[in-house]
């Protein structure tokens, strides 16, 4: 995968797999992110592994990392990535809430980009059944083993 500078495409080859490590940097708000026609398996989260969880929405909490596989086996061609705010007020602060999509583009190796790239179907920013079904879905590896005896 490589990045050009000025239109902000993740530039992949058709047919492999592509480990994304998505950032929530902000300070308030918890994202929903998506990527048009892919899904991802989720390995890790804030750099601790997870048994393998398949979705196709990722939901990343202020300051949360999140390690998820795609597979770049969709038809060639620009898809766009997209991140959007899940607002957990009351749905009476719902209609002030920010609705603005920021986007990049995940563009297979060697297909045009004259074609606009396909728009990933957004859940609603109050979608709370979304954010549940990921965050209820993540399980962790199973209990570390701790060396016995510990003296210290």
């Amino acid at each position: 995968m490589y990045y050009t500078d000025e239109t902000f495409t993740a530039v992949v080859e058709p047919s492999t797999r592509v480990l994304l490590r998505v950032v929530n940097a902000g300070l308030n708000s918890h994202l929903f992110f998506k990527l048009a026609g892919h899904n991802f398996t989720v390995v890790a989260v804030d750099a601790g592994y997870t048994s393998n969880l398949n979705t196709d929405t990722l939901v990343l909490a202020p300051g949360q990392t999140v390690d998820a596989l795609v597979t770049t086996a969709a038809a060639p061609g620009s898809y766009y990535m997209a991140v959007l705010a899940h607002d957990t007020m009351s749905p009476l602060a719902f209609a002030a809430s920010d609705t603005t999509t920021a986007t990049a583009i995940l563009q297979y190796n060697g297909t045009s980009s004259t074609n606009p790239p396909a728009m990933p179907a957004m859940p609603s920013s109050s979608d709370s059944g979304t954010a549940n079904a990921f965050y209820f879905g993540l399980r962790g590896l199973g209990a570390p083993a701790v060396p016995a005896p510990v003296d210290v």
